[in-house]
């Protein structure tokens, strides 16, 4: 990856979100974007795979599609409340071979304290898989006919405390202070920057707090437009190796050290 391209988004969304109409969400969509703004990786998964019911189908659905398509690293969304999910998730895991999942508690009527978590976390744990835990991906005004609070900070606590030694990615948390000291002493565990809000001097402050190697990039692309985010970080007053660590190296120790 050339220099211009490395910038690594690890929390972009395509398909049809159910609750609104977004104007241009597909994969071709979000190519275009990528290439516009220099983004040469994109960790993505689509809406189909969280709402719908049969929601694996949905992770099918487009991951016949990203065929060839190397920006993209297509990650499923799981329900492990699901009966049968956690036998399906080990055959996506030999066919699909993702680096990571994703998991939405407050879409899928769970908390993070909960047993269905116990199988899921050991089968993650096997096959070195980095798990991702949304806070929140949108407003709770955004879910039309439909309360859905996000994950509680305690459970979201609670949960990196309970699993230290796996690789974890909190995304779209609000307040990613209160995990200061779990980001310092778990060694897998990192937080994204896509709910940083300034205008100015959010991301300065949020990597005056957290440890600057444990911050990563995320847009929540398409409900938050890219270049709002990526901005702050371009243009934050930070040296240019922290810089480069958000944008790309941070995810890439990640997915990339040892389980």
């Amino acid at each position: 990856m050339n220099e211009a391209m490395s910038i690594t988004d690890v929390s972009a969304w395509v398909g049809a979100y159910p609750f609104r109409g977004i104007h241009r969400s597909s994969f071709d969509d979000l190519e275009a974007k990528a290439e516009e703004l220099g983004i040469g990786r994109i960790v993505v998964s689509s809406f189909e795979n969280l709402f719908w019911e049969n929601n694996l189908d949905g992770f099918n659905l487009w991951w016949q599609r990203l065929t060839g398509r190397n920006r993209f690293e297509h990650w499923p969304v799981i329900n492990p409340a699901m009966p049968g999910q956690i036998k399906r998730l080990k055959e996506l895991i030999e066919e699909a071979q993702p680096r990571g999942l994703r998991l939405l508690p407050n879409y899928h009527g769970y908390q993070l304290s909960d047993p269905c978590l116990e199988n899921l976390m050991g089968l993650v744990k096997d096959h070195g898989l980095v798990v991702q835990v949304f806070q929140r991906i949108a407003d709770e005004r955004w879910h039309w006919m439909l309360h859905t609070p996000a994950v509680e900070d305690s459970d979201i606590v609670s949960f990196v405390r309970n699993y230290p030694e796996h690789h974890i990615l909190i995304s779209a948390m609000n307040q990613p202070n209160i995990l200061v000291e779990y980001l310092a002493d778990c060694p897998h565990l990192y937080v994204d920057v896509s709910r940083v809000r300034g205008p100015v001097f959010a991301v300065e402050q949020m990597l005056g707090n957290l440890p600057a190697n444990k911050v990563v990039f995320g847009s929540l692309w398409p409900v938050q437009i890219i270049e709002a985010t990526l901005w702050q970080v371009q243009e934050a007053r930070i040296s240019e190796k922290t810089r480069k660590a958000v944008l790309h190296e941070n995810f890439e120790a990640l997915v990339g050290s040892e389980a």
